[in-house]
């Protein structure tokens, strides 16, 4: 993860370099993700698998509350749908997951 001449790295730092280029390509995917979900939800704002896919961008920065919102909103337009009961109870658990973790 060192551009420069060789030299003996931690494996702590080499870690740490290699998982702070992966956060940002999965930051950048997520903000492209984010662009096309919103563009579908600006010409149809009740398309349940634009706001799914749009909560799962917010999930993955950790924006759990809008996820779990996005999510409310998707089974509001369709409550049927099983689907979207799953995810919301999958973004539910992965805050409360992300919750315990950060406080231990």
């Amino acid at each position: 993860c060192h551009d420069g001449p060789p030299y003996r790295a931690t494996l702590t730092g080499q870690i740490t370099c290699y998982k702070n280029r992966t956060d940002h390509v999965l930051a950048t995917q997520y903000e492209r993700a984010q662009r096309v979900f919103e563009s579908i939800l600006e010409t149809n704002p009740k398309n349940v698998v634009a706001l799914a896919g749009l909560a799962d961008t917010h999930k993955g920065r950790h924006d759990f509350a809008i996820a779990i919102a996005l999510m409310e909103q998707a089974i509001a337009i369709d409550p049927q749908n099983a689907d979207l009961h799953d995810e919301l109870r999958i973004h539910q658990e992965a805050y409360d997951k992300w919750k315990n973790h950060k406080t231990h």
